[in-house]
């Protein structure tokens, strides 16, 4: 069994010779199957009784550091590709003057840069605020194409993923989320609006010098919001950001802060902001569980468990209904530890797919197909995505 050759979104071989996409990597990435060899026909039965003298045929192990040295390989040639575009496109783009977006990965990086430069100016100097807002708008584009180009949100996710700038990377992937979420949903703001906002909308713990470790209920972290605010009033964000971010506490039940309003007063696009950061922090708390052998909960059904009174219906739907986090033929880690392909998917709920076994939890490949429906079977769930590759 050996993982098979890269493909584009457009479903062609990135590997084929002479392509641009090309990623000499696949050769190393086989996994060797030893096979008994075909009785010869003229000496049929003399064969036979070889074969049947022979051991059984045995699968090479799996051991944890050939896995994780196939991963490196895997996560190389992924970022061939992920950051590549053929030569042609470059060269048409600059004969007709079209201005040549970034790659995916160059995108994240300029975006998490942006922040950092304006959460940094805030928290040392406010009076240099009034030049930066351009720099968190001209991200904005680039995170739509990031989550439009590529509908594995997951493995996304996880490539914005370390812990020495945990606030900065939630801002990133709420804005992530929120480029999948909101085009679901008929708002009072535009999409790069909500995006824009997500990307700030934690300055003010910037500023305070706080985070997520932080006392939620105590009066300082709360203050956080109104911090925000008056740092977005310096940089001149647009009206509808500054309310989003403003309001990113609130909830329809009135129970929010800083001012416990209410629709309509509170805005859809504020709902949908509100519900993703409190997602994607769910999701960041679940994936530190997995990683320490704890049980994973479903990201969705908690999230949407604990807010199921505090936003509109059609926000919650609209989570639900996110596509594009597992994709089919992504390969993922499951609770058990086995190695799993995506190969079907369960409407309503993105993060519990069906997955064909490839390495059971023992480091084996099993001689059966073995399929697993996420959602019929509760105690499993996916801790990370390994490649989303076929194999």
């Amino acid at each position: 069994m050996r993982l098979s050759d890269l493909i584009d979104k457009g479903g062609n071989a990135l590997d084929k010779p002479g392509s641009k996409w090309s990623a000499p990597v696949s050769s190393e990435l086989n996994f060797h199957v030893p096979k008994p060899l075909a009785p010869d026909n003229d000496t049929n039965n003399e064969n036979k009784e070889t074969l049947s003298q022979q051991p059984p045929v045995q699968w090479l192990p799996s051991t944890t550091a050939a896995l994780a040295k196939a991963e490196q390989r895997i996560k190389a040639a992924r970022k061939k590709t992920y950051d590549s575009t053929p030569d042609a496109i470059y060269q048409a783009a600059q004969q007709l003057n079209i201005p040549i977006p970034p790659s995916k990965e160059k995108a994240l990086e300029n975006a998490k840069n942006a922040i950092l430069d304006v959460f940094t100016t805030a928290a040392n100097d406010h009076d240099k605020l009034g030049d930066k807002w351009d720099k968190i708008a001209g991200t904005t584009s680039d995170i739509a194409a990031t989550i439009t180009k590529d509908l594995n949100l997951a493995l996304v996710l996880e490539r914005n993923s370390d812990d020495e700038h945990h606030v900065l990377n939630h801002c990133l992937n709420s804005a992530l989320i929120v480029a999948a979420v909101a085009p679901n949903v008929s708002t009072e703001c535009g999409i790069k609006e909500i995006i824009a906002a997500a990307l700030v909308h934690d300055i003010g713990l910037g500023i305070l010098g706080i985070d997520f470790s932080y006392n939620e209920s105590a009066d300082r972290f709360k203050q956080h919001v109104l911090t925000g605010v008056e740092a977005l009033k310096k940089m001149q964000a647009p009206e509808l950001v500054i309310k989003m971010v403003e309001q990113h506490h609130e909830t329809i039940a009135g129970t929010g802060y800083p001012a416990a309003i209410k629709p309509p007063e509170l805005l859809i696009c504020s709902q949908i902001l509100s519900l993703t950061e409190s997602f994607e922090r769910i999701m960041s708390n679940a994936r530190n569980a997995g990683k320490n052998g704890k049980p994973i909960e479903n990201y969705v059904q908690k999230a949407i468990s604990i807010h199921r009174k505090d936003f509109d219906p059609i926000v919650l739907k609209a989570l639900i209904e996110i596509h594009g986090f597992y994709p089919n033929g992504t390969m993922v880690e499951l609770t058990n530890r086995s190695i799993c392909q995506v190969i079907g998917q369960n409407n309503g709920f993105p993060l519990r797919p069906i997955v064909k076994v490839v390495i059971d939890g023992s480091g084996n490949h099993p001689e059966k197909l073995e399929v697993k429906n996420l959602q019929e079977i509760k105690s499993l769930s996916i801790i990370r995505t390994i490649t989303d590759m076929n194999m």
